[in-house]
């Protein structure tokens, strides 16, 4: 009875977030709608603003212009809330979930899923820093082409004889392998400081990555993706950096103008008069006061070229329609 109660609680609050969403919608201009519509399915404000506007006839900083003030107006913004609790409750995921996904993605050490061995020399752990082996087998199969050799260019009865000399212990070159330093070689092993031949820096890094069925699900939370690439496998990440600057957003830790937004032309040239100059009234753009209710006033967005913002959000112009 719980889990059909809480099933029709969440199903009346997911109709009563689209009556909202679709009476607000309802209230827009059809280009206003196009706009909105289009800039939810793709996140470009000035995309968006392409899509529904004919733009033929302005520059691109005016259109960009208008793009933001459009989006910033009080009822776009409360579709844009109303539209991200949707999806929330549609997929039934809080916000705490998705900063502790973002908390696992910054901090999960990616040696969980990738690691950079130094294996020791095969003369680390040989006995008397001899070559040591790491089967007999290997030794054998080593011997065996190594006799080969020697018999090369020889009759068939001089190899066999050869190779049966050798097999005695009756003849013996020093190009033939012994195994003096034993067996038991292990990669996995480490490196010893005091072997004559690499001093404890082992032999060439080996580059491990865990078998996927054995992953936490944490630790595949940080794989974005596995290619095979003509070096080899590649394991690609995702973006830690990134996940910490999402943390620090939901916290408000950037609640001041970020580094990379850009600046107002007008902006910098206001306040350097203001700095130059104690006597001349200058006003910075951000001072101004603008109508928070310019969508009801007028129908075509394209009128409010004239309206100035002292900052944009650095957007690329690039952008790929669908």
């Amino acid at each position: 009875m719980t889990l059909q109660f809480s099933a029709e609680v969440e199903d009346g609050a997911a109709q009563a977030l689209d009556d909202q969403i679709e009476a607000l919608t309802g209230s827009l201009t059809v280009k206003q709608q196009a706009f909105i519509h289009h800039y939810l399915r793709h996140r470009n404000v000035t995309g968006a603003y392409r899509h529904a506007y004919d733009v033929s006839k302005s520059s691109y900083n005016t259109y960009r212009r208008n793009a933001h003030a459009l989006i910033k107006s009080p009822i776009m913004q409360e579709i844009i809330t109303l539209h991200g609790r949707r999806t929330m409750l549609a997929t039934r995921i809080t916000q705490e979930e998705i900063v502790s996904k973002w908390w696992t993605i910054a901090n999960m050490p990616i040696t969980e899923v990738v690691k950079l061995h130094v294996p020791p020399c095969r003369y680390c752990h040989g006995i008397n820093h001899a070559f040591q082996w790491t089967t007999k087998r290997e030794f054998r199969e080593a011997h065996d082409r190594a006799v080969a050799e020697l018999c090369i260019g020889l009759t068939a009865g001089d190899s066999s004889d050869m190779a049966t000399a050798i097999s005695d212990g009756k003849t013996t070159d020093p190009s033939l392998p012994n195994c003096d330093g034993g067996f038991g070689f292990d990669i996995r092993g480490v490196p010893k400081a005091e072997c004559p031949e690499c001093r404890g820096r082992g032999g060439p890094p080996i580059l491990e990555i865990t078998d996927t069925d054995l992953l936490s699900p944490e630790a595949r939370l940080i794989i974005q993706g596995i290619k095979k690439t003509p070096h080899g496998i590649e394991v690609v990440f995702a973006d830690r950096i990134k996940a910490l600057e999402n943390i620090a957003k939901y916290f408000g830790m950037f609640a001041s103008r970020l580094t990379d937004e850009i600046e107002n032309p007008l902006e910098q040239l206001a306040r350097r008069l203001m700095a130059q100059s104690g006597t001349v009234p200058v006003v910075p753009d951000e001072d101004l006061q603008l109508s928070p209710n310019y969508l009801n006033a007028i129908e075509d967005v394209s009128e409010i070229e004239d309206l100035h913002f002292s900052r944009d959000d650095g957007e690329s112009g690039d952008y790929p329609e669908p």
